[in-house]
């Protein structure tokens, strides 16, 4: 499920994925001040792959909410700026 960007907490997410599986994302780019570009919230979220995007202009590249698995995506080939995909994306 995509949910609408402008709803409280994710008035700067680009995409949320709540209870996906086997999503697919590649070719996206975050635009200058993105804050986040791709949230992943519980409950049943796997099979994310995400691959050959830009992301070097969010803030934060992926965001996982408490509870999902470390191995529910795999990315591969994505451009970012080291310090928000460290940030992001540590557990």
């Amino acid at each position: 499920m995509i949910r609408p960007t402008s709803l409280g907490r994710l008035a700067f997410t680009t995409v949320f994925f709540c209870d996906v599986q086997q999503a697919f994302v590649q070719g996206a780019r975050a635009l200058p001040g993105t804050r986040t570009f791709l949230q992943l919230s519980v409950p049943d979220i796997r099979g994310i792959r995400v691959m050959t995007n830009d992301f070097s202009d969010a803030q934060n590249t992926i965001v996982r909410d408490s509870g999902v698995a470390s191995d529910a995506l795999v990315g591969q080939w994505n451009l970012t700026s080291r310090k928000s995909f460290e940030r992001s994306w540590a557990a």
